[in-house]
């Protein structure tokens, strides 16, 4: 899988940029939060993605599999899912839909 680093568009807005609501009573822009701070202490985020890829699906091929995907957008659909205890269904829905979502991804 790729680092997060490897940008694929021009398009893309940086994590640090992201406007999260610091009012809303939900829980998605608070977990929000806590990923953008997290990607933006470099050497916390190389240590996670690292252990990502050592722990993770050890016996695959991380060279392989969904394109587009990589190790940050591994690590925020499953910080989602767990933090909002959410089944697959609402985890695709928010994915998809969620715009502040989508630009973490």
């Amino acid at each position: 899988m790729r680092r997060p680093e490897e940008r694929e568009s021009v398009f893309i807005i940086p994590v640090d940029k992201i406007e999260i609501s610091l009012k809303s009573r939900d829980d998605i822009p608070a977990i929000l939060v806590g990923l953008q701070h997290l990607y933006l202490k470099t050497e916390i985020r190389e240590q996670t993605l690292t252990l990502m890829e050592e722990h993770v699906a050890v016996d695959c091929d991380h060279d392989t599999g969904r394109p587009g995907m990589n190790w940050w957008r591994l690590l925020v659909l499953a910080t989602m899912k767990q933090g909002l205890d959410c089944d697959y269904a609402r985890l695709g829905e928010l994915a998809n839909k969620h715009i502040t979502l989508r630009e973490m991804l």
